[in-house]
């Protein structure tokens, strides 16, 4: 959600209901705290970045190659 209000796609002017249903998972595992939250957010964002060097670790090793 928060991907789609940065790029500007959420307009907040109409609201959909979906009848799905769900089984509800009310352990107390299933419950994130802010501070929890937050590091999880940094935890993807050094695999993510990991990930990317990855890459562009390949990308290097592919040019490299004859």
């Amino acid at each position: 959600m928060s991907l789609c209000r940065a790029l500007n796609l959420l307009g907040g002017k109409r609201v959909a209901v979906d009848g799905s249903y769900f089984n509800g998972n009310v352990s107390d595992a299933s419950f994130h705290s802010v501070k929890r939250l937050a590091e999880d957010i940094d935890k993807l964002g050094s695999r993510i970045d990991e990930w990317l060097n990855a890459l562009d670790q390949a990308d290097r090793d592919d040019l490299e190659s004859p």
